[in-house]
């Protein structure tokens, strides 16, 4: 993909959740989920539970497909051998300062995908995240996240948080970085009435205060 990379103010973000890109019925999705992310176009793609290269999933690399697919440069984050959840990103910017970064975990291990990218002279960091676990692994994981992007300018931490608005690592969270749904929706129902209020509402995308959402 060639994208301008000067006079742009704005980027499309999305985050993905894609269950080993398996549907509601554990059937295979991906092409679905391909045509899905052609329609949002997105600049910046992360993944979840993208761990599919692996043998009790016949090994099938979907981070890989969609990157060759829709021309994406791709980090396939944390392997699968770590036994982490997947935390891949994807951008139509080259990814710069790749890295995978562990926290303590008390279930499945707690892998975060972090990469750089240069948009019109200005560093974004983007922080693709899949935690789990007891509050404890949950609150060592939000902590983590604010000590490795303070001092940091156009942040975007976004994925799978595993968090309610009313849980505790939310809550620290929040106190740094902007939500961008609740944000822009205050009663969390958009205007389309998407209702993304209570309990389902578990996957975020937040900006550090230097970032407006649209």
């Amino acid at each position: 993909v060639q994208v301008a990379s000067t006079r742009r103010t704005s980027l499309m973000v999305m985050t993905f959740n894609t269950q080993q890109s398996n549907d509601d019925f554990g059937e295979r999705s991906y092409e679905s989920q391909l045509a899905l992310i052609r329609s949002v176009s997105p600049d910046i793609l992360a993944l979840q539970e993208s761990d599919s290269a692996r043998i009790s999933l016949n090994n099938n690399d979907y981070v890989r497909y969609f990157a060759e697919k829709l021309g994406y440069h791709s980090y396939y984050g944390p392997s699968t051998v770590t036994g982490t959840y997947g935390t891949a990103i994807l951008s139509k910017y080259p990814l710069l300062n790749t890295r995978t970064v562990f926290t303590f975990s008390d279930k499945d291990e707690i892998g975060t995908a972090e990469a750089e990218i240069e948009v019109n002279g200005i560093r974004f960091t983007i922080c693709d995240v899949h935690p789990d676990g007891s509050d404890i692994a949950m609150m060592v994981f939000a902590k983590a996240l604010l000590e490795r992007t303070q001092g940091k300018s156009h942040v975007i931490a976004l994925g799978d948080f595993n968090l309610r608005d009313y849980e505790e690592a939310y809550v620290l969270i929040d106190r740094v970085f902007i939500n961008s749904w609740t944000s822009i929706y205050p009663n969390e129902i958009g205007a389309n009435g998407v209702d993304m209020s209570g309990d389902n509402r578990i996957d975020h995308i937040f900006l550090s205060p230097d970032l407006s959402p649209l």
